[in-house]
């Protein structure tokens, strides 16, 4: 049972990772001298968007039996979440030397304007500065990537049944009719990624249902049916007139004998 909408990515702040680079930027600004390397567009991240948090079980019966619930075998949810808390410390890295290294070149074009012998070189440094970080820092965007079509939960249950033909039915509201074989495994999945509305169900090729053969003269005219075309009456108007004495000539050709005489 394959449920619900699984996770995603979506573009966020994270507020360590902000507190760290702010560190960082203010000791380069510091030791650069350099107060526009400190004016820095936030650091973005990614962060989960969980769309379906909580799923019900799934109740199935079948061969009037007493109904079973599915058991959670996979929370992707959870499994994605603790993914991205492992990667942090990694992502929280390349944003520290990224931002420290454009922090670094804003101050380097704060001081080269500022070392100018203009008026207001220094005012014109700091513009220049900040216009330089707040461009280099404005344009980033954290990783979004990910699986989109991975469901919210993976949940499982197994139901014991004689050999034959059963109707299996589900709480979303399906019927599933499987076919039982002896000695063999059936397998029944259902996907359902938005809870709501009832879902699809699969089934191997061996458990499917399969209709009776027909009769042969049933199949005999299922073949013939499609071959069968009616012709269309010619219109007065395509009609051929007879020319005036060829239906005599061709009585007389059938009269003759093989040999070319005549009955007569």
């Amino acid at each position: 049972y394959m449920a619900g909408r699984g996770p995603y990515y979506v573009e966020g702040t994270d507020q360590a990772t902000q507190t760290a680079v702010s560190l960082a930027k203010f000791g380069i600004a510091i030791a650069g001298r350099s107060w526009a390397a400190s004016f820095q567009a936030p650091v973005p991240v990614p962060k989960v968007f969980i769309s379906d948090a909580r799923i019900l079980p799934l109740e199935i019966q079948a061969a009037g039996q007493a109904k079973v619930r599915t058991q959670l075998m996979t929370d992707v949810n959870m499994v994605v979440a603790e993914q991205l808390k492992a990667n942090m410390p990694g992502i929280m890295a390349r944003a520290i030397v990224r931002r420290a290294s454009k922090a670094a070149a804003s101050a380097a074009v704060e001081r080269s304007v500022s070392n100018s012998n203009n008026k207001n070189s220094e005012l014109a440094g700091f513009l220049a500065g900040l216009f330089t970080s707040m461009a280099l820092t404005a344009s980033e965007r954290a990783e979004t990537r990910c699986w989109t079509s991975l469901p919210a939960q993976i949940q499982m249950a197994r139901l014991e049944l004689p050999e034959g033909m059963h109707d299996v039915q589900l709480s979303d509201g399906n019927t599933v009719r499987v076919r039982i074989r002896k000695g063999a495994n059936s397998w029944l999945v259902l996907l359902r990624p938005r809870i709501d509305l009832p879902g699809r169900p699969l089934l191997d090729v061996h458990s499917r249902f399969v209709e009776p053969p027909k009769t042969p003269a049933a199949a005999w005219m299922a073949m013939a049916r499609p071959k069968l075309r009616t012709r269309a009456a010619p219109s007065p108007s395509s009609r051929v007139t007879p020319l005036p004495g060829r239906q005599a000539l061709i009585r007389c050709q059938r009269e003759r004998s093989p040999s070319g005489a005549s009955r007569s």
